[in-house]
């Protein structure tokens, strides 16, 4: 578990460094974290599944849900956001990173996925691999933090950040 305070960068906006004065944690995923997952990830990506493959399927969520890899974040004791990550020789796949809505665009997305490359170096991973819907706006955040495009397939673009 990771418990601290969110390190500010000097271009984060006043309230981002207001808000991260306070401590987050990171645990590991619990079976009762099921619902906070699925409900999370089904309000914030129904849209994008609806329109690219047709529609939500509970059944297929269920059966891609892995806790052994996945990370929840709490704030205050509240559950706020999770990451799924699965290691893939060398590489890291980032499978998900979801933000409860209140908490975008807050410099949460960008601290996470910094602390998820710290982790793939330790590791001696040299990059971490994503999937991201093409009209995602997720899409230009990952470009923003160095995420380059490598490929383009049914609605949803590779990308991968080569760590240094």
């Amino acid at each position: 578990m990771f418990s601290g305070k969110i390190p500010t960068a000097g271009n984060m906006a006043e309230t981002d460094k207001n808000m991260f004065s306070q401590k987050i944690s990171i645990r590991k995923c619990r079976d009762s974290d099921y619902r906070f997952i699925y409900d999370i990830s089904k309000r914030n990506m129904e849209f994008y599944v609806k329109k690219h493959w047709g529609g939500w399927n509970p059944k297929n969520f269920k059966e891609g849900f892995n806790k052994d890899n996945i990370k929840v974040i709490e704030y205050k004791g509240k559950r706020i956001a999770f990451y799924d990550t699965e290691l893939k020789g060398k590489c890291l796949y980032l499978h998900n990173l979801q933000i409860t809505f209140s908490l975008r665009r807050k410099g949460l997305g960008r601290f996470l996925t910094a602390l998820i490359e710290k982790g793939a170096k330790k590791k001696g991973l040299n990059k971490v691999k994503l999937r991201v819907f093409k009209d995602n706006p997720a899409k230009n955040f990952y470009l923003k933090l160095g995420y380059k495009i490598t490929g383009n397939k049914k609605g949803s673009l590779s990308m991968e950040r080569k760590l240094a």
